[in-house]
């Protein structure tokens, strides 16, 4: 706003600290979600750093256009604020000097002793990025690099209700659970199709179906109980066993062509190439839905 004066005055800077302890209610938290640091949004104490992270929001915004965080309610606003981290200012936009991204990413980062630790410092900064003014001459313009969606990171990826996420990947899961008991309960069967392909080798290849289907059931069944308790952490417990996932996923959508001669060839590659692509489909499904652990 702007006083008589002419100064230009921010009237909603969030809340570092309250002068009067009366103004503050057990457990209430002041000031703006979506210009509140990490430390404000847990309740922990906070100080002069809090505002040099609501302006790095603020230069965020002047400078992207969006807000660095949003969501549609004040409890999800402040929840990102403490664990993600928003998308980058030059992929919004590639004009931005880097230096300026660096600095503005430096005021957001989530721990105060990573941030500026005075304005000084912040304003030390900035003078190296933005000449007197604050206006840039003829900045540099690059064209953004557009992600693949299976590579995207999770500020990429759309904003998908949890409970959607994990009902997909629960059907996946038994999906996966059906197949791997059909398997045994056919495996004589099996055997028999094999030792049709590979008269000498037969046996190899059914040993290696069934130590996929058993590997395949205890993962599955670890899955579906995280996801049943929503366990926070299973984002990241993918992440690091996807290549277990996925070797025993690309080994098993194989199997449709052992059923080739009765389902057809078509439908059996159709079946081969859906597999052989869900192991991808699930890992962005937990990126969507946890999305602070992976």
């Amino acid at each position: 706003m702007l006083d008589q004066s002419g100064t230009i005055k921010i009237m909603d800077f969030g809340i570092a600290q309250s002068v009067n302890p009366g103004n503050t209610l057990t457990g209430a938290v002041l000031g703006t979600p979506a210009y509140m640091a990490p430390e404000q949004a847990e309740g922990k104490r906070v100080d002069h750093r809090a505002d040099i992270y609501a302006l790095g929001l603020v230069m965020y915004e002047m400078f992207t256009g969006i807000a660095a965080f949003a969501a549609d309610t004040p409890v999800a606003i402040a929840l990102k604020q403490i664990r993600e981290m928003p998308i980058r200012p030059r992929k919004l936009e590639p004009s931005l000097p880097p230096a300026l991204e660096k600095t503005i990413l430096k005021c957001l980062e989530k721990s105060p002793d990573q941030r500026f630790q005075a304005v000084d410092e912040l304003d030390a900064a900035l003078a190296t990025v933005l000449p007197v003014g604050g206006v840039m001459e003829n900045p540099p313009v690059e064209t953004p690099r557009r992600s693949f969606f299976l590579t995207a990171g999770p500020q990429e990826l759309p904003s998908t209700p949890r409970h959607l996420v994990r009902t997909l990947l629960s059907l996946i899961q038994l999906l996966y659970l059906v197949l791997y008991l059909f398997a045994l309960w056919k495996l004589h069967r099996l055997e028999y199709v094999v030792s049709q392909f590979l008269p000498g080798g037969a046996w190899l290849l059914v040993a290696l179906i069934v130590l996929v289907a058993v590997v395949g059931i205890a993962v599955r069944l670890y899955v579906l109980t995280a996801l049943a308790f929503d366990y926070r952490g299973l984002g990241e417990d993918f992440h690091r066993m996807f290549l277990l996932f996925l070797i025993v996923d690309e080994v098993w959508a194989l199997s449709p062509l052992l059923v080739a001669y009765k389902i057809g060839m078509g439908l059996a590659i159709a079946a081969t190439v859906a597999l052989a692509f869900l192991p991808f489909s699930q890992r962005t499904l937990m990126r969507m839905g946890y999305r602070s652990q992976t």
